[in-house]
């Protein structure tokens, strides 16, 4: 089989069927894909919506768990993935119409480590806010894909618009960082960094639906305190891998992110934050601000220094 379709599940009971019916609704043979659902504890109707396709193709399997968060729910679905590729698509969006055949085409023909989609961002009436296309299978080194992308200052690169060799992932060990908001962050720029060959994939395959309210939008200290996490983690990364040293750049620019939301927290968020770095992660807020390089390593050692001044008790 060629390729696996990884869906987390988690009160998705809105958009879970559209999201479905996008992909059986594709002219393709379904021996050559499966669909891995994982259920996320969803406390709502989202998996009763969904087995209709369990019972209807033989090519869908759903796995049950308590709620884990979204990384969890993506690990346990690769390691249930049966495919040469996986594709991580996301329970609220929709693939475009012969996606999938592009896709299997694509795969049979190229030997890559990964390839790259392009996608429509939509709004949820459905009109069209950015388009993203790929004109020709352009190939690239994954370090000089990264090299090109931080000039741009781009450095977040949703998994959804990504689809990855099984093997690959893990022969290198790689999943997605457990219980924190920003996973793709995190992943994306380290299994990139190690991809030998990289190929876009001309067209548009994904609909990548824009919802008014969701975690990335939403301004509180967990989430500054998780980019931290991001950029600790890819410093430690960089640090095992020599030719990765472009991940500090993406570490520095991570660090970034955490103080635009720190700063438009409330006064007891921002007190709360500090006190948790500097009673607990002082090692990774020092490792960022010694490790990150390029325009924003002072900003990472002003964390550092804030976090050791107790002005907050």
């Amino acid at each position: 089989m060629l390729l696996s379709i990884v869906i987390p599940i988690f009160k998705v009971e809105k958009y879970i069927d559209a999201c479905l019916k996008s992909i059986f609704q594709q002219n393709v043979n379904e021996d050559l894909f499966s669909v891995v659902l994982v259920d996320d504890g969803s406390p709502d109707n989202s998996v009763a919506l969904c087995r209709p396709y369990l019972e209807l193709h033989n090519n869908v399997k759903l796995i049950r768990q308590k709620n884990c968060g979204l990384s969890v729910a993506r690990n346990i679905g690769l390691e249930h993935s049966s495919g040469d590729y996986v594709w991580f698509v996301d329970s609220d969006d929709m693939i475009e119409e012969n996606a999938i055949s592009s896709i299997l085409c694509n795969l049979e023909k190229h030997n890559a480590d990964c390839f790259f989609i392009g996608h429509d961002e939509v709004d949820e009436e459905g009109n069209i806010i950015k388009q993203y296309r790929y004109e020709d299978n352009a190939v690239i080194n994954g370090l000089a894909f990264l090299s090109e992308k931080i000039k741009d200052c781009e450095f977040f690169i949703p998994v959804q618009f990504t689809i990855w060799r099984v093997k690959f992932l893990k022969e290198n060990s790689f999943c997605f960082f457990p219980y924190i908001c920003h996973e793709d962050c995190e992943f994306t720029p380290k299994v990139i960094s190690k991809a030998a060959l990289i190929i876009s994939i001309p067209g548009i395959h994904y609909k990548y639906i824009r919802h008014e309210h969701t975690i990335s939008t939403t301004i509180n200290s967990k989430r500054a305190y998780d980019y931290l996490s991001v950029a600790n983690s890819l410093c430690l990364f960089a640090q095992l891998n020599s030719n990765a040293d472009i991940l500090y750049n993406y570490s520095s620019m991570f660090v970034n992110s955490a103080i635009k939301i720190i700063v438009k927290c409330s006064f007891d968020d921002i007190r709360a934050f500090y006190v948790f770095i500097s009673t607990k992660k002082i090692c990774m807020l020092k490792n960022i601000a010694t490790k990150s390089r390029g325009k924003y390593k002072i900003t990472a050692w002003g964390f550092f220094i804030l976090s050791k001044i107790k002005i907050w008790n």
